[in-house]
């Protein structure tokens, strides 16, 4: 059988990228000796073909890095007798060696120059599970770490690198308070979350305090992959069979959790008091195109909300799950104006793929350039966020 990271490294080299979905979804399996083997990607290509490279002025909005004080932190917790977490979380883990996600600022910025990508907007792998597990003590000072830092890079190099914070799901009322902290004080433009908080209106409605601080700056939510902490109620239990087609059946489930995320979120009202609000969905919403482009052969009852139109309340981004045809499946559903690109830049070692998917999509010169260039442009003048791109 062969390991994960010739898997990752076959699948990227032959154009299979969202083969990588079920891979990445989760993390590690649920064994503590492997808590310090996430084996992420090499370190980035600095030459690529033509085809990924991308247009000028490209941002990428889904990409990973690990702070050297957040790793430090967490290396030395010892989860040996760790408490509940929702059933089919994984079991932490870490980078190693020369890992993306560790290699030094000046190397990603190598890559950056290669592939053509202007600026990204950096966050915290949610799907390595960490949240899950941490209680609110063991979180508070990691997460704490790794925002600091992220401002710090994003103060070092303000014309590169934007930030989400990373905020525990095991305190809410903390969380809150931090991604305060997060938006006054340390210029990031949002936080991230594991989408498994969001999987009934009963889990979000329990995010209510991080909700309403977003609100207040007019900031971004960004949904990932991963499971919340085991209090926050309504998550949806991952499976992993043996046999019989496992990683096609974990990756129907993996998608189904993004699905279920848009759907708490856009179908009913709980966005309705958060206007300003931007909701930003990693991986496409992995289900939500298939799931909505469906509704569009169906007959709403009269007076009857469109869900399509609600659906616009969100921005996908297309990162690792993009195919051309999945992306023309996501631009023909919701509108190229709803499209972000990202490329889990961190977890896999080259953003080019991405960018080649994107281009040998059906979409237009025009609607490629949206999804490169102006709906992130676009967003961050909108919400007036610190140290954004320049428009024009």
């Amino acid at each position: 059988m062969p390991t994960r990271r010739q898997f990752i490294r076959s699948a990227v080299a032959g154009g299979a990228v969202a083969a990588l979905a079920p891979v990445l979804a989760y993390g590690q399996t649920d064994n503590p000796v492997k808590r310090d083997g996430y084996d992420a990607p090499a370190s980035a290509p600095t030459t690529v073909a033509a085809d990924g490279i991308a247009p000028a002025g490209t941002i990428d909005w889904h990409n990973h890095w690990v702070s050297p004080r957040s790793a430090a932190l967490l290396a030395k917790i010892d989860l040996t007798n760790a408490g509940p977490r929702v059933p089919g979380a994984p079991f932490p883990s870490l980078p190693r060696g020369n890992s993306t996600m560790l290699t030094g600022i000046d190397q990603r910025l190598e890559h950056l120059a290669a592939v053509g990508v202007d600026r990204q907007v950096i966050c915290w792998a949610t799907t390595t599970g960490w949240d899950a597990v941490l209680t609110a003590d063991q979180a508070k000072p990691v997460w704490s770490a790794f925002n600091e830092d992220l401002s710090d890079l994003t103060r070092r190099h303000p014309d590169k690198f934007s930030g989400y914070a990373v905020v525990p799901t095991s305190d809410i009322d903390w969380a809150a308070e931090e991604l305060d902290r997060a938006y006054s004080q340390l210029g990031l433009i949002g936080a991230v979350l594991p989408v498994g908080a969001l999987q009934t209106l009963e889990g979000a409605k329990a995010l209510t305090p991080i909700f309403d601080v977003t609100e207040k700056y007019k900031g971004i939510l960004y949904l990932h992959s991963g499971p919340a902490y085991h209090t926050v109620p309504g998550q949806t239990v991952l499976q992993t069979p043996l046999g019989d087609a496992p990683s096609q059946r974990y990756n129907l489930e993996w998608s189904a959790t993004y699905a279920r995320g848009v759907v708490t979120l856009t179908q009913t009202d709980f966005l309705d008091k958060y206007p300003n609000t931007i909701i930003h969905v990693a991986m496409l919403g992995g289900q939500t195109p298939f799931l909505f482009s469906a509704l569009t052969t169906q007959q709403l009852p009269e007076g009857a909300p469109d869900p399509l139109q609600r659906l616009r309340r969100v921005y996908l981004d297309a990162s690792t799950t993009t195919a051309p045809h999945t992306l023309d499946l996501a631009v023909r559903t919701i509108g190229a104006d709803r499209i972000l690109f990202g490329s889990d830049f961190g977890a896999v070692p080259s953003i080019a793929p991405i960018v080649s998917a994107v281009r040998h999509s059906t979409l237009t010169e025009q609607e490629q350039h949206q999804v490169f260039v102006d709906n992130g442009r676009i967003l961050f003048a909108a919400k007036g966020q610190p140290r954004g791109p320049k428009v024009g």
